[in-house]
């Protein structure tokens, strides 16, 4: 870790002990973690994220990535957001039998388990808040959908549209934004799976979640241990009189 010195953000901080934290984590076999400040997406989009702020988070097996997380730290007047600003899944050239494995993998459930278990010791010190922002980032698109008349259902929505009196210029807009809605309900599918399991409605980490439970628990008494070891009184011996 960089030495901390007096000019260094609060943020930095954080973002260091998350880092040490992560790198702490046994990992299942075949898969380990590397940390970006950018990311190069299959359009050629190159997200970046400030050193400051957070870090993208990416779970490699056999050293092919396959699933990201980005966090951002952010400052409020009372405390710390430590807020997921996505998680998705990494294509990748990969055989069919590691495909399976990495299915049974279940890895944006662990990516997101590494996460918390990084960020709630630190968290719970600074008084801090985990959400998952891609909750509403999906209400959002949503309520802008039904502006347009969409409400869930595709199917309905295309028969209000009455596809076969369009004019071409139409129907091939149409298409496009039929894909659009497409892909937009393969996110909200992924987002609302995530959240089902650590999040509640609005997206801040939900400690009634049995999964959420379970790293709590983990967390307490892996802290109890490192507590009773650290305080653990030394045993007196017992000196006969007259000996040295």
């Amino acid at each position: 870790m960089a030495q901390q010195t007096g000019l260094q953000k609060p943020e930095s901080i954080i973002i260091q002990k998350i880092e040490e934290n992560i790198k702490t984590i046994k990992l299942e076999k075949n898969t380990s973690i590397s940390i970006y400040q950018s990311w190069t997406f299959p359009d050629k989009y190159r997200y970046r994220i400030s050193p400051n702020k957070g870090r993208i988070v990416c779970l490699k097996y056999k050293n092919i990535p396959i699933c990201l997380l980005c966090y951002k730290i952010i400052k409020n007047q009372k405390n710390f957001e430590y807020r997921i600003e996505f998680i998705q899944g990494v294509k990748s050239k990969i055989n069919k039998i590691d495909l399976k494995k990495i299915s049974k993998l279940r890895f944006k459930e662990k990516i997101v388990d590494l996460f918390l278990f990084a960020t709630i010791p630190i968290a719970k010190k600074t008084k801090g808040t985990i959400i998952y922002s891609d909750v509403e980032k999906i209400k959002h698109i949503f309520y802008s959908l039904k502006k347009e008349g969409y409400t869930g259902n595709l199917q309905e929505f295309l028969k209000k549209q009455k596809y076969s009196s369009l004019s071409e210029k139409r129907k091939e807009l149409l298409d496009i934004y039929v894909e659009s809605i497409k892909d937009f309900e393969k996110k909200r599918e992924f987002v609302n799976s995530i959240r089902d399991r650590y999040f509640d409605k609005y997206g801040f980490l939900n400690s009634e979640r049995k999964r959420v439970k379970k790293i709590f628990e983990t967390i307490n008494a892996s802290d109890n241990k490192t507590h009773k070891q650290k305080y653990r009184p030394k045993k007196k011996t017992y000196r006969r009189p007259g000996r040295r």
